[in-house]
């Protein structure tokens, strides 16, 4: 018995129908395998691609909540905790939650940082420090459009300090 190789190089004949199907089937269970390989993949870049989108919007606006925080000075909790007044300089900001976003707003126009936040109770919470730092507690659930859910409890400490004023709640 010889191998397929060398037999077509011996043999002038051609192929017989028993090695046709044979490679056609050979072909076939290459390309089912490769064909299930690249779904998979494609289905797996698809998760990544929307778990890093998911992050990067949280992050993203966990760092404008974290810099309003930290360079404004905060002055006062408004809706019973949800809604949060800061002072930048002589500017007013309120952060908010409308519908499912969070919205800054300054001078009247107000812009959304996060969207499909739902609101779960009390957004946000001020205590004065001994050290007179203000000391801002955040605490947001998430919905996103996957249905999957995030919690997050944040705390931050404003830089500025308190001083004759005192900050209301």
């Amino acid at each position: 018995m010889q191998f397929l190789p060398l037999k077509l190089w011996l043999n002038d004949k051609g192929f017989t129908l028993i090695e046709i199907l044979l490679a056609f089937c050979l072909f076939t269970v290459f390309l089912v395998i490769f064909s299930g390989f690249i779904i998979n993949l494609s289905r797996t870049v698809d998760v990544y691609a929307n778990i890093i989108e998911k992050n990067e919007t949280l992050l993203s606006a966990l760092d404008q909540l974290k810099t309003f925080i930290k360079t404004g000075y905060p002055v006062a909790l408004l809706q019973n905790g949800s809604c949060l007044q800061i002072a930048m300089g002589k500017n007013l900001i309120e952060i908010y939650p409308k519908d499912s976003n969070l919205l800054v707003k300054h001078l009247n126009t107000a812009n959304p940082i996060l969207d499909h936040c739902s609101i779960m109770g009390p957004l946000f919470a001020l205590e004065v420090m001994e050290n007179g730092k203000i000391h801002v507690q955040v605490s947001l659930d998430f919905l996103f459009q996957d249905n999957s859910q995030e919690h997050l409890d944040l705390q931050y400490l404003s830089w500025c300090e308190v001083g004759n004023e005192e900050v209301e709640e």
